[in-house]
């Protein structure tokens, strides 16, 4: 069921709480997926992995940003066809984001794999942990059009008022995440391993994002009747 809600009808003080406290829940959810992956790589490996973590970081925020920019501002004209009861143009912005975003992170990834040694350079980055920060980069890249596709979805839902059914795959998600850290990094084979332990925290998060895009289609057709609803409503 869609937790679709009109905000220009009823009381704005019980629109707006039922809208903030999922996106804020929702944040700090997303923050719990970094905060897991350092509490378990310090507790299991050691220094290198967590240096390799800070210093892939500020390149890794840098891409996760530019895709939230780029779902806020689809997110924006998504609410203004929900908001003029414009069905067709809704779906055809939402597809639209979802699958021009999906196939620019994709080669945005593969241009990242292929040039990580050179970002590594110019970060001026030591050579004793150039290799263990080299494959944590590069699965970050990889996981880019799963980051984008989850982000697309996400402002749909949110454009239509339901800011609940994104939270409740991030809470899933970072549920799974810490799951997998555990499992790829806190086995008996990783344990005291830099180089399989870094590679494990992206491999439980590329997973857990990979999950919610499976998901997530099974969960977007209350989007998709919503758009419906706008267009019958016209």
């Amino acid at each position: 069921m869609s937790a679709m809600q009109d905000m220009t009808k009823g009381g704005a003080a019980g629109h707006l709480l039922r809208y903030a406290v999922p996106l804020m829940l929702g944040n700090w959810f997303q923050l719990a997926y970094n905060a897991v992956d350092s509490i378990i790589a310090g507790r299991f490996i050691g220094k290198d992995a967590l240096a390799a973590e800070g210093i892939a970081g500020p390149v890794m925020n840098l891409v996760i940003l530019g895709i939230t920019g780029v779902c806020l501002g689809a997110g924006v004209l998504m609410s203004e066809f929900f908001g003029a009861k414009d069905g067709e143009s809704l779906r055809r912005e939402l597809a639209t984001t979802v699958l021009s975003g999906t196939a620019a992170c994709t080669v945005v990834a593969l241009l990242g794999v292929l040039f990580t040694p050179a970002i590594l350079e110019a970060c001026a980055v030591p050579r004793e942990i150039f290799a263990i920060t080299a494959i944590y980069l590069r699965i970050t890249f990889l996981g880019a059009p799963f980051t984008c596709f989850y982000n697309a979805l996400a402002a749909g839902f949110k454009s239509v008022g339901d800011a609940r059914t994104p939270l409740r795959f991030l809470m899933v998600s970072a549920i799974l995440n810490a799951a997998l850290d555990l499992i790829f990094i806190g086995g008996p084979k990783r344990r005291n391993s830099a180089p399989g332990g870094a590679s494990g925290a992206l491999t439980a998060a590329c997973w857990a994002a990979r999950c919610n895009m499976a998901g997530y289609p099974l969960c977007s057709r209350p989007c998709s009747q919503s758009a419906k609803c706008s267009s019958r409503g016209r």
